[in-house]
């Protein structure tokens, strides 16, 4: 990892340590305000997975094909779905519409885990194979560093297929975007 990145506990001009806990700040990190730890944090994050994207997209045709044939994998879900809904026009109760927009949060959800979070997954793997010392002795946050350990790039397809899945659905069941609504389905995909 590049050492300019403005990182929380990073080795970089302004996240490094000394600067954190600098007697010349007050008490160093106790002082600053969450929304400020809070926000590098972010800010960090996402430089490191545009990094993992852009190293990944190195292999163009590889990543292309990828984010195609996952969006091709989460649309043959709802081609099953329309031919189940075809023979049937309610299971218990639900519509096509209804089942596409559950199954289109669902989606979202997985996407934000592909795009963001899946290097937390190899952290038993790394225990057993002794690389999980390299992240606790670097001076970052460890679940940082843990999460943007790699990015699947065939996440963008899901994160297609689902936004294209819950906005049919709401057409179709002409659900009203208030703001209340639009934070409500932000929480439940997280």
């Amino acid at each position: 990892m590049p050492d300019d990145l403005d990182c929380p506990f990073g080795a970089g001009r302004r996240g490094s340590l000394a600067l954190l806990f600098s007697t010349t700040r007050g008490t160093g990190r106790l002082m600053m305000p969450a929304w400020a730890i809070l926000s590098s944090g972010m800010r960090c994050f996402v430089r490191l997975q545009t990094m993992n994207v852009k190293s990944r997209a190195a292999y163009a045709i590889d990543t292309w094909m990828e984010v195609v044939l996952f969006a091709l994998a989460q649309g043959s879900g709802l081609a099953f779905l329309w031919v189940v809904f075809t023979k049937i026009h309610a299971v218990g109760g639900w519509t096509l519409a209804e089942v596409a927009f559950l199954y289109g949060l669902m989606i979202l959800s997985m996407a934000l885990y592909r795009l963001g979070f899946q290097g937390v997954r190899d952290t038993g793997m790394m225990i057993l194979d002794g690389t999980f010392d390299q992240v606790l002795t670097k001076p970052r946050n460890v679940m940082l560093l843990l999460s943007c350990r790699r990015a699947n790039v065939n996440g963008f397809g899901d994160l297609l297929m689902g936004l294209a899945f819950v906005l049919f659905a709401a057409a179709e069941l002409d659900y009203t975007w208030t703001p209340s609504r639009i934070f409500q389905l932000l929480l439940v995909v997280v």
